[in-house]
């Protein structure tokens, strides 16, 4: 999702969000809670609370302390809408934004295909992850990309 000329160049740097730790924290407390409430075999119960913990760990690495190798270091919108990514490596990435993105007031969800390698990457951007002008900034122009 790229436009011709849709703007001046975008440097996104996300630092860690203390909102979104709350919400990957909140989520997957109330999914044990789940899990400890179902009357199942305490072999199951240990696999679904083990996985949950594996999802919260990779959440964790990934979004919060981007460690992760698919960690998105930063990403550059160019002002002829090209996507440039940068990861833990600091190997830059071209990419596509997909269509799969989402935009909240609060919570921008991208998604990226790598046009070289066809590998997906993500990147969970909540208010307090950016400042706000480039938070305004960018949710603003995705609005008006993914309306043409």
């Amino acid at each position: 999702m790229s436009s011709k000329k849709s703007g001046p160049s975008l440097h996104i740097e996300p630092k860690s969000s203390r909102q979104l730790a709350t919400l990957l924290l909140l989520l997957h407390g109330a999914a044990m809670a789940v899990v400890i409430n179902l009357t199942l075999p305490v072999w199951m119960l240990l696999g679904l609370a083990g996985s949950i913990i594996v999802l919260l760990f990779s959440s964790w690495n990934l979004y919060i302390l981007n460690q992760s190798k698919k960690s998105l270091k930063m990403m550059v919108w160019d002002e002829d809408g090209h996507w440039t990514l940068i990861t833990p490596e600091k190997e830059p990435i071209e990419a596509e934004l997909l269509s799969t993105s989402f935009i909240y007031p609060k919570m921008i969800v991208l998604q990226f295909l790598s046009l070289t390698a066809k590998k997906k990457y993500s990147s969970v951007l909540m208010q307090d992850s950016l400042s706000t002008s480039i938070f305004r900034r960018l949710l603003v122009r995705l609005r008006l990309d993914f309306q043409r």
